[in-house]
């Protein structure tokens, strides 16, 4: 299938990453958090097995929002970002896409319980990039109300306006009116939800489960 309008694409692929890659990546994360807690780093760890190991060792880190800072902000730059999911990402677009794109970022994203912060339904505005496509790929199963998406039921075509909060994060006006047209979807493990721009989003409320782990991958023409 050719992606034609880019911006108001929306699909979703199962088995996106395979458990193997998964537990590779998610076992680069936990390395780093041995590391910055001075733990022995010979260690290596089934994540999608042994996530009680993995959680304990997350929540110590934790408390120590400046360690707990450094090493978020470093999972901008895996080698697994660069070793597993751009080139999944690339095969996967490789048939779709009649022109040549680039990678705008990589990240990972953690949500827990008792997060409080607001993620509200938008559009996706942090580049200026002309078209560009969402990964929104699930690390581990994501059942309702563990902290999926909620996703615009109707095909957009068109950039509508928004506010910030006061986390300067975007959000759509109107918000009631696009979050009754919003449908929470939930994941399989290694499942990417793929978005163009324009589709509305947000994180859906995260009230059970243990912490939500998964990546975004941006993608522009």
């Amino acid at each position: 299938m050719i992606i034609k309008n880019i911006n108001s694409f929306k699909s979703s692929k199962k088995k996106f990453l395979s458990k193997k890659e998964i537990n590779k990546l998610m076992n680069e994360v936990y390395t780093k958090i041995l590391i910055t807690r001075n733990l022995k780093t010979n260690k290596s760890i089934e994540f999608l097995k042994s996530r009680k190991i993995f959680d304990q060792e997350y929540f110590k880190l934790k408390k120590n929002n400046k360690k707990w800072s450094t090493v978020y902000d470093s999972f901008k730059n895996l080698k697994s970002h660069k070793r597993i999911l751009e080139p999944k990402i690339r095969s996967y677009l490789k048939n779709k896409l009649k022109k040549k794109f680039s990678i705008v970022n990589s990240q990972l994203r953690i949500i827990e319980k008792s997060d409080k912060r607001s993620y509200p339904v938008h559009q996706e505005l942090v580049t200026e990039k002309k078209n560009l496509i969402v990964f929104w790929i699930a690390l581990h199963e994501i059942k309702k109300k563990e902290g999926g998406l909620v996703v615009y039921n109707k095909i957009i075509n068109k950039e509508f306006k928004h506010s910030y909060n006061n986390m300067n994060y975007p959000y759509l006006d109107n918000q009631k009116k696009f979050k009754n047209n919003c449908k929470e979807k939930s994941f399989k493990k290694g499942e990417a939800l793929i978005l163009g721009k324009f589709i509305p989003h947000g994180t859906a409320p995260k009230l059970k489960g243990p912490p939500r782990w998964a990546a975004i991958v941006r993608i522009s023409t």
